[in-house]
């Protein structure tokens, strides 16, 4: 709780020095200020759900300082994701991310825990090795132009004469290292895994913190080159790896009934959207960013209401849950409430996101292209719209909907009705200052 607190005080003091170089890696920008802004209340609803977890299960003091501890580095490192200059750094910064990771997802020490364990551990290692390969890539093309700065100005201010072959093996590589933080293809199967077999708040943090971290991580080399001729070629590549994103998640949801991987699928999805979005030139970079702030809020939500579903019926498997509603009303109001903005219904912000993004992308690439895009978004829809709807509503044989099986307080939902206020209240208006500051962030990049 107290590095909590430390953290907000963060966030308000580097909202207070944009723009200032602090300890030489650091050069905070609104990009940073908007991740940090949104991350912050997740981490702390992680927080208190995470004490209700551990106070269930009747957790030892051991298992708990290590997860509280490993929390700590997650977010330092996540931190230093969104505010770095240097690319070294980030880096090295996302490795923690690894580390920490990877010792939450044990926090429950079974045999599958282990194997998902080892797979992330092994997965993450070779995309964070081709990531770093990627900067070396970079760092030979730059010395070969006849510069030796790694920071984002830096290797911006040089692109244009670095040889665009190096440009590109090196965006390549980080396009795929990375993948595994973002959730996207082609390294996105140890993501979902983790988020099955983890605590539901790790989840929580895993679809949205991390998420986030590795979207920027992405778009800091995107924007980095974007002044250089390989940037067409940038926005290609990106278009494909968004259009297989999708294309992969509204595939694997369609065959899934376990609660937790369909939420890592629509996670995926989102990803893509963002990646398709990145594409599309300085609106899509903005729309990306909304949406991707908008899903945090809502998804880490869903993970933590489905740990509350879980502790109802002891399974997160359709056809074993089911008659959610009768079980918990203000959890399956949440439930119900999230899966629409999740879908990006409206009055959702994701609703307003996807509305911006498909209007750009049919002047960008095309109606085609556009229409192929919402038959995808559309088998999400129903797969997605499916399971849930039996979660809520329909009572599985054997179960009598009129005994209550686990007590749920109410107020175990106040923290996902905040993020869906927050969602809601955006889709419904945002207010123009707001669109004003958010509209300056990539001229200030």
């Amino acid at each position: 709780a107290t590095f909590l607190v430390l953290q907000g005080a963060l966030v308000v003091f580097e909202w207070g020095n944009i723009g200032l170089r602090q300890l030489e890696f650091f050069l905070p920008d609104q990009l940073s200020i908007v991740f940090l802004a949104i991350g912050l209340p997740i981490a702390v609803f992680v927080y208190f759900h995470y004490v209700i977890y551990a106070q269930k299960r009747g957790e030892s003091l051991l298992p708990i300082r290590l997860h509280n501890s490993m929390f700590i580095l997650f977010l330092i490192s996540t931190t230093g994701i969104f505010l770095t200059d240097h690319f070294g750094m980030l880096w090295v910064f996302m490795e923690g991310t690894t580390i920490s990771g990877a010792i939450l997802i044990y926090h429950d020490r079974g045999k599958l825990v282990l194997e998902a364990v080892w797979k992330y551990l092994f997965v993450c290692s070779f995309s964070i090795a081709l990531a770093f390969a990627g900067i070396l890539f970079l760092s030979i093309g730059i010395q070969e132009a006849g510069f030796d700065d790694l920071s984002m100005k830096g290797v911006a201010a040089a692109a244009s004469q670095v040889n665009p072959l190096w440009l590109q093996a090196s965006f390549l590589f980080v396009l795929v290292g990375f993948s595994v933080k973002l959730g996207s293809v082609p390294m996105f199967n140890v993501d979902i895994d983790a988020k099955d077999v983890s605590p539901s708040p790790v989840g929580a943090l895993f679809s949205s913190i991390l998420l986030n971290a590795g979207f920027v991580a992405i778009f800091r080399f995107y924007l980095a080159f974007s002044d250089s001729e390989i940037r067409p070629w940038m926005d290609n590549v990106l278009l494909i790896s968004g259009l297989l994103t999708l294309i992969f998640a509204a595939t694997l949801m369609l065959r899934v009934r376990n609660f937790k991987r369909l939420f890592g699928y629509s996670s995926m999805e989102h990803a893509g959207i963002a990646l398709i979005a990145m594409s599309l030139g300085p609106k899509g970079w903005l729309i990306a960013v909304l949406h991707l702030c908008f899903h945090a809020l809502i998804k880490s939500g869903l993970f933590i209401q489905i740990g509350q579903v879980h502790r109802v019926f002891n399974s997160k498997i359709d056809g074993e849950a089911g008659g959610y509603f009768y079980q918990n009303p203000a959890g399956a109001l949440v439930l119900l409430l999230s899966t629409i903005a999740v879908l990006a219904l409206p009055p959702s912000g994701l609703f307003m996101t996807e509305f911006m993004a498909f209007s750009e992308l049919i002047q960008v690439r095309g109606i085609w292209l556009s229409v192929f895009v919402m038959v995808l978004l559309l088998i999400v829809l129903f797969a997605m719209g499916k399971l849930m709807l039996r979660l809520l509503f329909v009572v599985p044989k054997g179960q009598n909907s009129a005994k209550t099986l686990v007590k749920i307080s109410p107020w175990e939902s106040l923290t996902q009705f905040i993020g869906l206020a927050a969602v809601l209240g955006f889709g419904l208006y945002l207010p123009p200052d707001l669109m004003e500051w958010l509209g300056n962030i990539f001229q200030n990049l």
